[in-house]
């Protein structure tokens, strides 16, 4: 098969296990969208090895989590962002300033100089804006 009907197909079998696996967690009461995660993470390179991980497939995945994102934003309501919005300030704050103070608690603690200690919690901290705010991530 030529790159183009390999791409075609891959996306089709993740669309159709991602269909079947989202109907079977919601017969069981579950949120759909674990079953099709579930899905693509079985056929992905690390489980099954059915799809290989290509950049054309990661720009494309990528692209598709904006739409994704783009979609959710466009459900929801303002009065329901500034219901949230503190609790959500209040974990993303936790999400960075958590691992900073533990990696910079952990390097202290293990007698390294201050420099290398704030360069660990900068790292684990920063990380966790690194890994969503890059493009392919």
């Amino acid at each position: 098969m030529h790159d183009q009907d390999t791409l075609l197909f891959e996306l089709f079998a993740v669309f159709v296990a991602a269909k079947v696996m989202g109907e079977v967690f919601e017969w069981l009461r579950l949120p759909a969208v674990l079953g099709e995660i579930l899905a693509g993470a079985e056929l992905g390179p690390y489980s099954l090895g059915f799809i290989q991980s290509t950049v054309t497939l990661k720009s494309l995945a990528a692209i598709c989590a904006i739409f994704v994102l783009f979609l959710a934003g466009l459900e929801i309501s303002p009065e329901d962002l500034i219901s949230v919005g503190q609790k959500a300030l209040l974990v993303a704050g936790a999400g960075v300033v958590v691992p900073f103070v533990l990696g910079f608690a952990y390097m202290h603690w293990r007698g390294d100089a201050a420099t290398e200690s704030i360069f660990v919690g900068a790292a684990m901290g920063g990380d966790q804006c690194g890994h969503y705010c890059t493009p392919l991530g």
